[in-house]
């Protein structure tokens, strides 16, 4: 008997518990090899489970641009479905005005879902976390991505496939917004770090370029942690447990306490 989708995704949810990337990886081929099956966003979230589980930075991002590449195929599908004249209208909008209309898309199911992308955003994060002493660059590098998914969401820019998530309901989201929270004030304290270990004339002007970037991540993060979503009446109880996120959000505090204080001085 060939397995449906859902049973391929019960499966991919087991591989993605222990971390079994390759395993992961062949399933989704066996899914892709069968005509009658497509990898929906659980499929994609339980991969990005299982790269993130595995610390496997490469894999989570060739994960995600191929989800960007499947529901890119959607949207333009449907745009050129709404361009012949003989065919009922598409509700979704064109390809560029994507991200100024994404809830129609959502009613379509044409956008990818805020939980996938929930689930890039942690694996992106366990990924720079684990390297952050052996390879600062990898680890700076992913902080930097997960950030300009946050500001590329903001803009509406297609950057990484943003227009193709419901921003309003991503940014509202405690979890997604705690994400973007701790990759700002882990790469804050990276780039704090390379800053104060310079020696030369030529590393005291790249720490001043590294002082000035940390400047602002840190304003980046006291706005964040102003969000209403992010405040301690709506934060979910499993939030509140997460220790990353209580030091990252104590971390903010002592920048805003600081500020204050240093404004009134």
């Amino acid at each position: 008997v060939q397995p449906d989708l859902a049973t391929y995704n019960v499966l991919l949810k087991s591989i993605a518990n222990v971390g079994d990337v390759q395993k992961a990886l062949e399933v989704l081929k066996e899914i892709q090899a069968n005509d009658d099956l497509e990898p929906d966003n659980r499929t994609w979230r339980e991969i990005l489970r299982a790269a993130g589980k595995a610390k496997r930075s490469d894999v989570v991002l060739q994960t995600w641009n191929k989800v960007v590449g499947e529901y890119n195929k959607r949207v333009k599908h449907d745009v050129s479905r709404d361009d012949d004249k003989d065919n009922p209208p598409a509700t979704v909008p064109k390809a560029s005005t994507t991200h100024r209309n994404n809830s129609n898309l959502r009613k379509n199911s044409k956008l990818i879902a805020v939980d996938t992308f929930q689930a890039l955003l942690m694996a992106l994060l366990i990924c720079a976390w684990d390297v952050r002493d052996l390879d600062r660059h990898t680890s700076i590098q992913l902080y930097k991505l997960t950030i300009k998914c946050y500001q590329a969401l903001l803009s509406g820019s297609d950057y990484l496939g943003m227009h193709l998530i419901d921003s309003k309901d991503a940014l509202d989201r405690p979890q997604i917004m705690s994400s973007f929270l701790q990759a700002v004030v882990n790469l804050e304290g990276l780039l704090a770090s390379s800053a104060s270990s310079g020696t030369t004339s030529q590393d005291e002007g790249n720490a001043t370029k590294l002082l000035t970037e940390c400047s602002h991540l840190r304003r980046l993060a006291v706005s964040m942690v102003m969000s209403d979503c992010l405040q301690s009446s709506t934060l979910p109880p499993s939030l509140k447990k997460n220790s990353h996120f209580a030091r990252s959000f104590a971390t903010v505090n002592n920048w805003e306490l600081r500020s204050t204080g240093s404004s009134h001085e």
